[in-house]
């Protein structure tokens, strides 16, 4: 029997992490579904794409932290849109589009406003990763008008090469916020390496785009 309830406790943790992420993912469902139906994913993603703006204008008079407490609620609402369109049942194309295409504003419309204040290296990177970005939004459209018309396209969603340059362009273009507010040199070589890491991953989710 002792061995009986031991083995019944070892179950127990083993599958504790596993059940406490379950609730949290219950939780979090809840929360969405809380939201007002008129609150629909893509309008919270078009949303945060327009907070670009204010952002930009906060930048470019000097106002970092403001900018950067702007951005970060952007950046929290790509989580909130995802978890919605879930909660909802509600994924789509044109979702799996606008949703890339918002981060793709934010962070080249910030990075485009601070680069006059950066070295010519952060200036050539941020170039770069724009250059990229409007290639893939062009290279995904063709698919978006096909599924607009209701043929068969591959997915828009995006990539795990993707999703690691929007993060390393997340850590990039903060961390060099937060360089030019304090300001401190060294943490703007440190932007430099993170947004080095996103154009490399955005080189390869370009490729997969073109390839798909």
């Amino acid at each position: 029997m002792a061995d009986d309830d031991e083995n019944k406790d070892d179950q127990h943790d083993y599958a504790a992490p596993l059940l406490k992420l379950k609730s949290r993912s219950t939780l979090i469902r809840q929360v969405m579904l809380a939201f007002p139906s008129w609150i629909t994913p893509n309008g919270v993603t078009v949303f945060r794409a327009l907070l670009v703006l204010p952002a930009i204008a906060l930048l470019v008079t000097f106002h970092y932290w403001p900018a950067i407490a702007l951005l970060a609620t952007a950046m929290f609402l790509d989580f909130v849109d995802g978890a919605l369109a879930t909660a909802r049942s509600a994924q789509s194309e044109l979702g799996a589009f606008l949703d890339p295409l918002a981060d793709k504003i934010i962070i080249c419309g910030s990075l485009l406003a601070i680069m006059s204040r950066m070295s010519w290296y952060f200036a050539a990177v941020t170039v770069c990763i724009c250059a990229i970005a409007a290639s893939l939004t062009l290279a995904r459209m063709p698919r978006m008008i096909r599924a607009s018309r209701g043929l068969k396209a591959p997915s828009m969603a995006a990539s795990s090469a993707g999703k690691l340059k929007m993060v390393a362009e997340t850590v990039g273009l903060l961390t060099a916020l937060v360089a030019l507010a304090i300001p401190a040199s060294a943490l703007s070589w440190i932007a430099l390496a993170a947004l080095l890491i996103a154009l490399r991953y955005g080189a390869s989710s370009l490729l997969s785009q073109i390839r798909a």
